[in-house]
């Protein structure tokens, strides 16, 4: 990197990702009186969160969701994380109640549960149709309020690290090149979705599997990768916006191009974008390319007072909701891998922690609706706990100047090309041709990239990503979840996980997952 640094700060902690995730992490910290920093170029998907499972219906318990998460990731998932994001669902209500925040209540005054496709009852809790922004907004008012917290806009480019061990980060933050040197760090910063052409999320988020990697971090699950059964295609307003599958325990229906139902709309994710990307595949789609949605079997009323946002969005393009279909199909929404964790949220790079869509493991195979907004809560919670330890136990560390190292400039970044090989090769159902030749592509064309500006680096960061997700489902021979392979159609007897770490990707057989 041959960037020239504009300014040099210290930090207790640095938390990379200004969502939920980050800023609970962030919390943590600041509450035990550490110098905190938050990074973030956005709040990725985190003012999209409708809600946060909680098992509070008569008959359900942390047991029941702990089942039912299992069941639904295909037993693929790490059992001590579903455990600790099961358990911590009544901690992460309380804490909520402890920002002030009202959850969503029926006419007799009982807390309103919403139902999500996969779970054995309704757990949804929702603060209006915008938990996420209630949640980060008064997360902020705290973090401003107690004043050792420094909120910036930018992204990091890179982690640095000497000896095995975290020593900060150099980022592009409020337009200058600054290197930001601290104890502990907590990648919050998303998932990889944006890497791909047609996606429920920002496009600006794809490089963070690669700087992950760049410093040494063991990947896992890569390979799972969630659509959206549910995003819309038309019009273009709302195209990639997602609609909430809970509607289908409420009375919604899926028709096809012909008008014709053709699944079981309580299915599970997995199952529900693999039925859509099926009647798409046979041209039985609607004029735009889609399927057709059709909410109007839940009720107006219904409609108006629980998915009112849902509503107002269609509203403002002209279409009712309440009495006329509409176009969607899958979309990448949640990359269920990441760094790998343990139940303190530690990678194995020391000083280094992660959480929401940054680490993998805790979803396996596919993720049940509700369970992305809890996570954020019960992991950043203990990512943050966890930084905040680990940084009171070891000195602040300046990131080196070895990492600003001198760097050729290459060929320019071509987006549009590595996002249409993404989802050519990464889509509802792979093959080892088409994984195979993106693994090529992002490998062939890293030689070329350089290193000597902030959009190579990203470049740089996508492209890596793109290989090693490329190759961590390449080495999944089997169908599982939302991995569906043309070339491998059934389930492997023996279940293991995939694990990426630098250019190798190796699998891990481990009885009883």
């Amino acid at each position: 990197m041959s960037i020239s640094v504009a300014e040099t700060i210290g930090c207790d902690v640095l938390v990379i990702g200004r969502g939920v995730a980050g800023l609970r992490a962030a919390e943590e910290c600041s509450a035990r009186g550490l110098h905190t920093v938050v990074l973030g170029a956005d709040k990725g998907n985190s003012p999209f969160i409708h809600g946060f499972n909680v098992p509070l219906a008569a008959g359900d318990s942390a047991e029941c969701f702990y089942q039912d998460t299992r069941r639904s990731g295909c037993l693929q998932n790490d059992k001590a994380l579903v455990r600790m994001l099961c358990n911590g669902a009544q901690s992460a209500f309380d804490f909520l109640a402890e920002l002030g925040i009202a959850p969503n209540r029926n006419a007799d005054g009982s807390i309103q549960l919403i139902r999500a496709v996969g779970c054995s009852y309704p757990r949804v809790v929702s603060v209006g149709n915008e938990a996420g922004v209630a949640v980060m907004a008064k997360l902020e008012e705290r973090l401003y309020r107690r004043g050792n917290t420094l909120i910036l806009r930018g992204r990091a480019l890179r982690l640095c690290t000497k000896d095995g061990k975290i020593c900060g980060a150099i980022a592009k933050a409020e337009d200058k090149t600054v290197l930001i040197g601290a104890s502990a760090v907590v990648c919050a910063w998303g998932g990889f979705a944006g890497l791909f052409p047609f996606t429920t999320n920002p496009h600006e988020n794809g490089e963070s599997i690669g700087l992950l990697s760049e410093a040494g971090a063991e990947l896992v699950d890569l390979e799972f990768i969630q659509f959206e059964p549910c995003a819309a295609v038309w019009p273009p307003p709302v195209r990639g916006k997602g609609m909430i599958t809970t509607l289908f325990h409420e009375g919604a229906v899926l028709r096809n191009g012909l008008g014709e139902r053709f699944c079981d709309e309580r299915s599970e994710k997995d199952v529900l974008a693999a039925a859509i990307h099926a009647e798409i595949a046979a041209h039985r789609q609607t004029p735009h390319g889609g399927v057709w949605f059709d909410a109007s079997g839940v009720g107006r009323k219904r409609l108006e007072e629980v998915y009112g946002s849902y509503v107002r969005r269609y509203k403002d393009v002209g279409i009712d909701i309440a009495s006329e279909p509409f176009e969607v199909a899958p979309a990448p929404h949640t990359t269920l891998g990441g760094a790998k964790i343990d139940v303190s949220c530690a990678t194995n790079v020391l000083g280094l922690f992660a959480c929401g869509e940054a680490a993998g493991g805790i979803h396996g195979a596919n993720r049940i609706g509700g369970n992305a907004g809890l996570e954020t809560l019960v992991f950043g919670a203990a990512a943050g706990e966890s930084a905040a330890k680990y940084a009171l136990q070891n000195p602040r560390r300046q990131p080196l100047s070895e990492h600003l190292t001198n760097a050729a400039g290459g060929v320019g970044a071509d987006r549009v090309l590595l996002r249409e090989k993404a989802g050519d090769a990464l889509g509802v159902v792979r093959n080892a041709k088409g994984l195979k030749d993106l693994a090529d592509y992002a490998e062939e064309t890293l030689l070329q990239v350089g290193e000597n500006e902030e959009d190579l680096l990203r470049y740089r960061g996508e492209l890596t990503t793109a290989r090693l997700a490329a190759l961590s489902a390449l080495a999944r021979e089997e169908s599982v979840g939302c991995h569906r392979r043309s070339d491998f159609e059934n389930r492997a007897e023996k279940r293991y996980r995939v694990i990426a770490q630098g250019k190798a990707v190796r699998r891990e057989f481990t009885e009883g997952i």
